[in-house]
């Protein structure tokens, strides 16, 4: 009789919202795997092929610089330009696997995060805020200070704390599911 009783109880749908955030948060999910985790595959880049590259950066700056008219503005263009090279070049020599793997746990702590909040499991949302303090605190991890931006760093916390907030909003949509009614059961001595 319990599992008729089990096996007729609707099982509880997402809100279109949550539905919403779910997908945005899988997109994300696609470009970091594709940003941070494929490269671990194909090995780190060569030194021609850094090079290259550096070459490629410098056409761009001359290019930006083009259209930029006071000392101030070039000199910005400039900066940010020598940073992204050098921190290119520090991935790629220095730290490729640990940046790399930091990014792939990362990643599968907020697959397993996205896959068990689809199932409506709050295990999911716990997750979730886990991947969004590695995301935020890996750059601490692999990078020495002076190759980290603290204005981005702020925007991925304020971000994650965006989406933690909204996912937070739909724990109401958790707490339906359950594979179990605990008044269903009798606790006998």
């Amino acid at each position: 009789m319990q599992e008729n009783t089990l096996e007729q109880k609707a099982k509880p749908k997402r809100s279109r919202f949550l539905t919403v955030l779910l997908v945005l948060t899988s997109i994300s999910l696609v470009s970091v795997f594709i940003g941070d985790v494929l490269p671990l595959f194909s090995g780190p880049k060569s030194d021609e092929t850094l090079d290259q590259e550096q070459v490629e950066l410098a056409k761009t700056k001359m290019l930006m610089l083009e259209y930029v008219d006071d000392e101030e503005s070039k000199q910005a263009v400039h900066d940010s330009f020598e940073f992204a090279e050098r921190r290119t070049r520090f991935i790629h020599t220095k730290a490729f696997l640990i940046y790399h793997l930091v990014h792939l746990i990362t990643f599968g702590l907020g697959v397993a995060g996205v896959y068990l909040m689809f199932q409506l499991n709050k295990i999911g949302f716990h997750l979730y805020i886990i991947y969004c303090l590695l995301k935020v605190g890996s750059v601490y991890i692999v990078f020495p200070s002076e190759l980290i931006i603290g204005s981005s760093v702020i925007t991925e916390l304020l971000l994650s704390g965006v989406f933690v907030f909204l996912y937070s909003r739909n724990l109401k949509d958790f707490d339906k599911h359950s594979d179990y009614d605990a008044s269903e059961y009798e606790y006998s001595n």
